[in-house]
């Protein structure tokens, strides 16, 4: 594996970036200075969410290689939150859970499911109500307005003027090319979803990044040299060893992935800037879920909890707020929505998360715990501790995420304090989302829900 160092140190501001953001805070209609709240009445919005992407092999968040340099240069310009949690280790419902800012079990009906259900308050239908021209580019099998192979329903197009799939499994510049198609017709206000799926497996690099990080392949297995992690996801379940040079492979393969959509992160919002509307526009970058690479046993997504499944990136810019502001406190995927209406002026709903608006610009902390939930796993953590629940065998594990980010010292005997208070939390969460429910049920339904996606080709 590659070493983690600690996050960039954060240079001064550029001054032509302190002119523009002037100029701004004379377009808004608060007319704020980044001294006083700030409000984006009709700003626009876009939201880049990037498959399959843990922090922690980002530049930006202290890895060694150089995977972010788009992003590195956009963190220290705007707002970065070094710990973000993703509600699910899986596509479906992590996206759902993103876009409503509701915890995933209002997305296991089977009738709807993956889809966002017609009675959920969804941002892209919160913002068309208001007036907003809304479209998405999806990249994604899961995330869809008509069925897949993958996803039997679709789901995801309500609230879209526009729902483009024309890129599905197609490298960034697709989505790039087709996001730039409609903007060419929307007018302002606009709310612009792009779902990019590099860096999911298989981890096949585009030429332009391609061998940056490793050469040719050594190994035993077809395909992993063409980057598929699935042969080495059947030998771990069959409980056969690895070659620890087959999972380096894959490493610099995904890694390479980061470096070719990070490009393409960066093309898109110069296209924002070419149009003249980057400065009355915020952008939010963040993922659905991370990666595992063989951390405690487990390779690829949709299994567990653990830190390179649900620590996902997450960066903001927000017109009129003078970045770079850095924020250690953890968040959740949750809380992009109400942000969202925060900084509009638009009302909020009866949202499970917060906006994060009073940490941005003063560092209020949120004052609550970031949770996750995959399968028959739950997990909460405050910015210290971590447990985890898996209710089929029953079975808690205490992790120190400052001391002990790789989770490998379970501390439920030494750290009872800790303990008490997030199992306190893990129960008043679940009697808010599964009370009424069989903890027999929920196994059941968590079994069902990872068939569906078996069947479906999604966990082979």
């Amino acid at each position: 594996m590659f070493a983690v160092r600690p996050p960039f140190a954060v240079p001064a501001l550029r001054p032509w970036r302190r002119l523009a953001l002037a100029a701004v805070a004379l377009l808004l209609a608060s007319g704020c200075d980044g001294r006083q709240p700030v409000t984006c009445r009709g700003c626009n919005v876009v939201l880049l969410l990037v498959d399959t992407l843990r922090a922690d092999h980002l530049s930006s968040y202290g890895y060694d290689r150089q995977t972010t340099p788009f992003l590195d240069a956009f963190a220290r310009s705007n707002v970065l939150f070094l710990n973000a949690r993703s509600q699910s280790a899986c596509t479906f419902p992590s996206v759902n859970s993103l876009l409503t800012s509701r915890h995933i079990f209002d997305f296991l009906d089977p009738s709807t499911r993956p889809g966002i259900p017609d009675d959920v308050p969804y941002l892209p239908a919160l913002l068309r109500r208001h007036g907003y021209a809304t479209a998405a580019v999806s990249a994604s099998p899961i995330v869809r307005n008509t069925p897949s192979e993958h996803n039997l329903k679709g789901g995801f197009g309500r609230g879209f003027d526009h729902f483009d799939e024309s890129c599905k499994w197609l490298y960034g510049n697709c989505v790039n090319r087709v996001a730039g198609q409609l903007l060419e017709g929307m007018g302002e206000p606009f709310f612009l979803y792009l779902h990019y799926m590099e860096p999911h497996d298989p981890y096949r690099a585009e030429a332009s990044v391609f061998g940056r990080f490793v050469e040719g392949y050594e190994g035993r297995y077809p395909s992993v040299a063409k980057g598929d992690p699935n042969p080495l996801r059947q030998m771990l379940d069959d409980g056969r060893e690895i070659d620890p040079s087959d999972l380096e492979y894959l490493i610099s393969r995904y890694d390479e992935e980061i470096l070719g959509v990070d490009a393409h992160l960066g093309a898109f919002l110069q296209q924002l800037e070419e149009r003249g509307v980057a400065e009355r526009t915020i952008v939010i970058v963040a993922s659905d879920h991370g990666e595992a690479f063989l951390e405690h046993d487990l390779l690829k997504h949709c299994r567990g909890l653990y830190e390179p499944l649900t620590r996902v990136p997450l960066m903001m810019r927000i017109p009129a707020i003078d970045g770079p502001l850095v924020r250690r406190t953890w968040v959740e995927n949750l809380d992009l929505v109400p942000t969202v209406l925060d900084y509009l002026g638009l009302p909020a709903e009866d949202f499970a998360g917060v906006s994060l608006r009073p940490l941005i610009e003063t560092g209020t902390p949120p004052g609550k715990v970031a949770r996750s939930s995959m399968g028959s796993w739950r997990s909460v953590n405050d910015d210290r501790f971590k447990l985890l629940w898996r209710l089929n065998t029953r079975d808690y594990l205490l992790f120190d995420l400052v001391a002990d980010p790789a989770e490998s010292r379970n501390l439920l005997r030494q750290e009872r304090a800790a303990l008490r208070h997030l199992r306190r939390e893990l129960e008043r969460w679940m009697a808010q989302t599964e009370a009424g429910v069989p903890e027999s049920e929920r196994a059941r339904q968590a079994e069902e829900i990872e068939d569906e996606l078996r069947a479906l080709g999604y966990l082979n």
